[in-house]
């Protein structure tokens, strides 16, 4: 039977979830009265006004820690002479981007994303720099849904304006010394000397180890991605896991009969660690769940999964509610909760008599179990699946494992230059091994599943069904029979959003070094676009795989529906007031004077005339 706080929990998770995907009131009210209706069932009666009310303290929770829409925003700002307190850095061979804030000690601060050119300035996370002049612009919310979205990144941290940054406009005043950037600072400490005694392997060290991507080469990345192993590239429970198991094998040997000592020193070393890493919420995740089981263990309570996992939920989104939308977020719980519930299951089925045997066997059982609830988030994210997943991760978790101890070995022996660096060889040796692996599995383009689709009614049935036919004890048909109806399930819904799709019509506007316009009829897809190539990289498969391209020449017309769009005008375009009509315009062009008209043009066209819509994201016409 479910604990009484986790059903309190999950009630206020439900209340959270509503908000932040929906954020309608109403649809609280509709899901309260089905709480009162279930208050009919003996399980829930007794909790049913606590269950209610955590549920709505859920969505008033999720409400006062939303970002700001930016609907009621100004579209852009004039910065001058502000200060602005960075407190992320990522940057690249070509340019460095800054996360941060102006007017840092104010309760009226602005979050902002400051880019610039790498060369130009030497900044670290915690400095303190005067703005003397910036032009912000609102980061748009993107209303299409068929398209990647790289803004609700920075939305979901509630950063709500970018600009570009001169390096004659800005420069530096002073540093902030909180707890917070001294451990940025002591990263790039690691990541400055790694750099120095292995150029090679640096980038690679500081993603898997610190979880640090942003000096990682691409085509590595991307090899670890396509290979199903990307986990390992991300500070996560399994990191946070082999650290602990380091940690608390240490700390016995040192303090054999002292067992609280033994049981919380580790779990402060662990945390420790995780705020080096940058404390993602992976990382935040497992470390709050270890802290749990040691505290549960040393109260003597029983540890119950549901409970802790519950628990551990209802920490991160009293702190941030937005985490919830992240894909980081759901990835990482679904996979404990695959971890947790079916690891048990496979391992019984793989398990041997031979020890050896069963190390490989618990590594199997342990990926198909997060397999079973993270597919479909996967699928519906990145759209793609290898097939080779089992054997890569084999390879991949005893791998990373024996990074992180070589890593931790170096960290302890940079005192003696001549033994750290032996231990940088060392790993060299072994991260070009398995690279060479994955590049080998790389050959085989059957062996991955690409342009994949997963409608969102579809992941959703997918998880109500897995819960209910998995994890409700009344229900006693067999696994055959379970899978049978969950997989009809999917098929039914899937087939019904392909349908949904076939029938939807839209024309949308943006800017891809150009402007471009997809169309979609019931008939087609056709993308028209001003340059010779356009990037489909980042669309969903069901607009990527059946789009075509047109190549729009000067005065374009095209005709959808009675609406005309116009396209590279020039001065002959009769001047017009009819709504049918819409105007754009490329770099190339200058715009007549239409009165009242709504004109689109391209953000170079924009500096000159202030008053028009800019392409810069999905614009529907």
């Amino acid at each position: 039977m479910i604990s009484s706080f986790t059903k309190v929990g999950i009630s206020f998770i439900l209340g959270i979830t509503l908000f932040t995907f929906y954020g309608h009131i109403w649809l609280h009210i509709i899901l309260g009265l089905f709480l009162i209706f279930l208050s009919i069932w003996s399980p829930f009666r007794k909790s049913i006004f606590l269950l209610i009310t955590c549920f709505f303290l859920g969505g008033i929770h999720a409400k006062i820690l939303a970002p700001n829409s930016t609907n009621n925003l100004p579209q852009s700002i004039e910065i001058q002479n502000e200060i602005y307190l960075v407190d992320q850095i990522k940057s690249n061979e070509n340019y460095t981007q800054l996360e941060g804030r102006f007017n840092p000690n104010s309760h009226m601060e602005l979050k902002a994303q400051l880019t610039f050119r790498t060369n130009k300035k030497n900044v670290e996370a915690g400095d303190i720099l005067s703005i003397e002049k910036s032009h912000l612009e609102i980061i748009p919310e993107n209303p299409f849904k068929y398209c990647f979205d790289f803004n609700s990144l920075l939305l979901q941290k509630e950063i709500l304006y970018k600009s570009w940054l001169d390096s004659d406009k800005f420069h530096h005043i002073g540093s902030k010394n909180s707890i917070q950037f001294q451990i940025q600072r002591i990263r790039k400490t690691i990541e400055n000397q790694l750099d120095q005694d292995a150029p090679k392997i640096s980038g690679f060290l500081m993603a898997l180890c610190l979880g640090e991507k942003s000096n990682l080469n691409k085509d590595t990345n991307n090899l670890f991605i396509q290979n199903g192993v990307a986990h390992i590239m991300a500070v996560s429970g399994l990191h946070i896991g082999i650290v602990y198991l380091i940690f608390l094998n240490l700390v016995k040997l040192i303090a054999r009969n002292k067992k609280i000592f033994a049981q919380i020193l580790p779990v402060a070393l662990i945390w420790v660690f995780i705020l080096i890493t940058g404390a993602p919420v992976s990382a935040v995740r497992a470390g709050l769940m270890i802290s749990i089981y040691v505290s549960f263990v040393l109260l003597g309570r029983k540890n119950e999964k549901l409970h802790m996992l519950t628990l551990t939920a209802v920490i991160i989104l009293l702190i941030s509610p937005n985490e919830l939308s992240s894909i980081g977020f759901q990835l990482s719980f679904m996979a404990l909760i695959g971890i947790l519930y079916f690891t048990d299951f496979f391992f019984e089925i793989f398990k041997s008599k031979n020890v050896v045997l069963n190390y490989f066997s618990s590594i199997i059982a342990m990926s198909l179990a997060v397999q079973i609830t993270t597919l479909p988030l996967t699928i519906y994210y990145f759209h793609s699946f290898p097939l080779h997943f089992l054997l890569t991760n084999i390879i991949a978790i005893p791998f990373a494992f024996i990074v992180l101890i070589f890593f931790l070995l170096y960290l302890s022996f940079l005192f003696l230059p001549l033994v750290s660096k032996s231990i940088l060889s060392i790993l060299e040796y072994m991260i070009d091994f398995v690279i060479d692996i994955l590049s080998f599995f790389e050959r085989f383009e059957y062996l991955f599943l690409k342009d994949l689709h997963f409608s969102k009614p579809t992941l959703i049935l997918y998880y109500v069904f897995l819960i209910v036919l998995f994890g409700v004890p009344i229900i006693k048909w067999s696994l055959r029979k379970k899978s049978f109806y969950l997989f009809a399930i999917v098929f039914f819904a899937q087939m019904v959003s392909l349908i949904q799709f076939d029938n939807e019509e839209f024309v949308y506007v943006f800017n891809q070094k150009g402007v471009c316009v997809l169309v979609k009829t019931r008939n087609q897809i056709v993308l028209f676009h001003e340059k010779e190539q356009v990037n489909l990289k980042y669309f969903h498969p069901l607009i990527r795989n059946h789009v075509q391209t047109q190549r729009i020449e000067s005065n374009t017309k095209i005709l959808i529906d009675e609406k005309v769009i116009a396209f590279n005008l020039e001065k002959e375009f009769p001047v017009t007031q009819d709504e049918n009509v819409k105007l754009i315009y490329s770099e190339d062009c200058i715009p007549l004077e239409f009165k009242g008209k709504q004109i689109y043009v391209s953000k170079k066209m924009k500096r000159k005339h202030p008053n028009l819509e800019v392409i810069d994201h999905f614009i529907q016409l």
